[in-house]
């Protein structure tokens, strides 16, 4: 049984080296002969060295050529994909190292003088719900606001004016 393994191994290297000294060189020769633009030299010269890179890990050759999207498509794409989940989009550890930092800024401040409180994992979790909540609310608010101002661009006045019609405690509505 290790025998049979122990062949396979090394027909798995051979066939590494045969890549990369044959079929290597006929591809870079391949490659050489593409008329480049000067405009395009930095770029061809970074796929090159990663994919070479690639070969060097790997052992095997993988030529894809990269899709080219119109633009705006994928945003599009990007903007289905989120509205269809669920899951939560800031990352939990950052968020609650955001909420403890806050919580221990606020309380060395006040009357208690603590210096450190403990956290509920499922506390933290409620936090970053209505955080996002509230943030993508309000970013909806505002990019209505910037529709209505004929732009695409979201800026900070719309913002602004999304958080004043909405009221001194920021409704949901």
């Amino acid at each position: 049984m290790t025998m049979i393994i122990m062949e396979v191994i090394l027909m798995m290297r051979f066939i590494v080296v045969v890549i990369i000294v044959i079929i290597i060189p006929e591809m870079q020769l391949q490659q050489e002969e593409h008329i480049v633009k000067p405009y395009q030299q930095k770029h061809l010269l970074l796929r090159k060295k990663f994919d070479l890179d690639f070969i060097r890990l790997f052992g095997y050759i993988t030529i894809t050529k990269r899709r080219r999207y119109r633009p705006g498509s994928l945003a599009l794409k990007e903007i289905r994909r989120y509205q269809r989940s669920t899951e939560l989009l800031i990352r939990k550890l950052p968020f609650a190292r955001l909420v403890r930092e806050i919580a221990t800024d606020v309380l060395r401040r006040g009357p208690y003088h603590m210096e450190e409180v403990r956290w509920n994992s499922s506390a933290i979790l409620a936090l970053q719900e209505a955080a996002e909540c509230y943030l993508t609310h309000l970013l909806e608010d505002s990019n209505l606001c910037a529709i209505h101002a004929k732009r695409v661009t979201l800026m900070q006045k719309d913002i602004q004016l999304a958080r004043r019609i909405r009221g001194p405690w920021g409704g949901l509505g």
